[in-house]
């Protein structure tokens, strides 16, 4: 009799943990998908901060010229979109990928100087390389030139900065990220989508989605560092 119970015990209490392991199973999938996720970000994101440096260096040194910083960008970011293949052809045709996409899908601004800094502490000068005569914001003998602050428009508001202010090159990047866990890519973009405002995103998702069916989230980067050439106005906001 006692053992008859026992086996009876023994029937009820199997698969007990089959309603426990619906419920966490697909919660510990999503978990190491999540995971896998963060570390493709984590990976384009590190990318992304270096990139972003070598495109404001290449500012530096060419006069903040726009088209420049763009391609050093371009060159910093080919990582993240070279194969397999590491022969020069594939890293040739990587960088060519790689400008194509930055055409829609990134967005490379300079925050400072701004136009109204450049009206206020640009001169005419003698350009060797253009051979004429030019505007810029001088960048020699910063040490020994007036520190006067004036009121210049700066992220939307006035504020007070002097030429020395003016000499420091500040780029942001915007990259659009592809996502490429199935289900969770949707889930994070539309998350984000519901909660933000943000016209890159949207316009990476519609062209990327509609081309690939990918989707995407928005990295961003910033970066800074003192010009070590004159400023010229294109390019500036």
């Amino acid at each position: 009799m006692l053992r008859d119970k026992k086996q009876w015990h023994y029937k009820m209490q199997s698969g007990q943990a089959l309603v426990e392991t619906l419920i966490v199973m697909p919660l510990a999938a999503m978990l190491i998908f999540a995971t896998i996720e963060l570390s493709y970000a984590y990976r384009a994101k590190s990318t992304l901060n270096m990139a972003t440096f070598e495109a404001v260096r290449a500012g530096a040194l060419s006069n903040a010229d726009k088209q420049k910083m763009l391609d050093a960008l371009s060159s910093g970011l080919v990582p993240l979109h070279i194969k397999k293949d590491t022969s020069y052809l594939g890293i040739a045709l990587a960088k060519q990928k790689t400008r194509l996409y930055l055409s829609t899908m990134a967005s490379l601004d300079i925050l400072s100087p701004t136009k109204s800094m450049f009206n206020k502490f640009s001169e005419e000068y003698f350009d060797l390389d253009l051979g004429r005569v030019v505007k810029a914001i001088p960048n020699d003998n910063l040490n020994w030139r007036s520190s006067q602050l004036f009121d210049v428009q700066l992220d939307g508001e006035l504020k007070k900065v002097n030429i020395q202010d003016a000499n420091i090159l500040k780029i942001k990047v915007r990259y659009c990220h592809p996502l490429i866990v199935p289900v969770l890519d949707k889930l994070i973009a539309t998350t984000i989508a519901t909660f933000t405002l943000d016209s890159l995103a949207a316009q990476c998702n519609a062209s990327g989605g509609l081309l690939s069916g990918s989707r995407y989230i928005v990295l961003e980067s910033t970066a800074l560092i003192r010009m070590q050439s004159p400023i010229f106005s294109a390019g500036l906001k």
